[in-house]
């Protein structure tokens, strides 16, 4: 298993996967085919969305053979719904930049379950389940998404 992103041993133990896990808070994997699992948490949105699809591209390259994605990212629908609330949430910036207390903890993308319903089967992905979660922040709650896929044979679409 592959971790990524500052809590993501703490997800995957939440989760109830509890071994070999190998931490790395750089969004981007090096090896091929190597993992059965890769678990993202808060990390993708760290990347430019400009580079988003590459960074998904290696994460499937990494995977084993019908290997599974778990991605955790904040939910760009709620952000939506909070900036148009006469009393947004007080960690509506927080969720939406990151905490901002180091580099790995400045968002620069944000997401819909939409996007990853387009941009996973690009990379060999199948979404096998896509959700909403609470998350919290200081004492206040917010909804992350959570996308789960597995990895499928097909040849990976070349885009930029």
């Amino acid at each position: 298993m592959l971790c990524i992103g500052t809590q993501s041993v703490e997800a995957a133990k939440n989760l109830g996967m509890s071994e070999g896990y190998i931490v790395d808070n750089v969004p981007v994997v090096p090896r091929k085919n190597d993992y059965e699992i890769i678990l993202s948490y808060m990390a993708l949105c760290t990347v430019s969305y400009r580079e988003v699809l590459k960074v998904l591209k290696k994460y499937s390259q990494a995977l084993c053979s019908e290997g599974e994605l778990h991605i955790f990212v904040p939910s760009l629908d709620w952000a939506a719904k909070e900036i148009m609330a006469e009393k947004p949430s007080k960690i509506l910036e927080a969720h939406l930049h990151g905490l901002q207390t180091s580099d790995r903890d400045v968002f620069k993308s944000s997401f819909t379950m939409l996007d990853f319903r387009f941009l996973l089967p690009k990379v060999g992905i199948d979404v096998v389940n896509a959700r909403v979660a609470e998350y919290g922040i200081g004492d206040s709650m917010a909804e992350l998404l959570w996308v789960s896929g597995i990895k499928n044979n097909s040849s990976i679409v070349d885009e930029k």
